[in-house]
């Protein structure tokens, strides 16, 4: 390892969801010497994975891995489709960041 490089994820040795570590060929990491590197990726990153778009009561929407269990508060919106579609679907219909109680509460309601 390379002075002032660490192989570590950003909260050290512990993996925060949804991070999760590979070990590729030290080749496929340009300038790294050892034979096998730990990478560290983001699935919510993947533009080959399959993501559902959930939705919450708050009408905020999130892209979501398909491989992942549905966390509580969340509803599926569009059933699982690849990560172009999925964000094209978001940006198509979720047109207004502000919280739905937020949105409320201007209202008056």
């Amino acid at each position: 390892m390379r002075a002032g490089h660490s192989h570590r994820p950003p909260s050290g040795n512990s993996l925060p969801a949804p991070w999760f570590r590979i070990r590729v060929p030290a080749s496929a990491i340009s300038g790294h010497a050892e034979k096998w590197s730990t990478l560290v990726t983001n699935p919510f990153d993947d533009p080959d994975g399959v993501f559902f778009v959930l939705i919450n009561d708050e009408l905020q929407y999130s892209l979501w891995p398909a491989f992942a269990d549905v966390p509580p508060g969340w509803a599926v919106a569009r059933e699982a489709g690849t990560h172009r579609d999925s964000v094209a679907f978001i940006e198509e219909n979720w047109t207004d960041m502000r919280p739905k109680s937020l949105v409320d509460r201007m209202a008056g309601h």
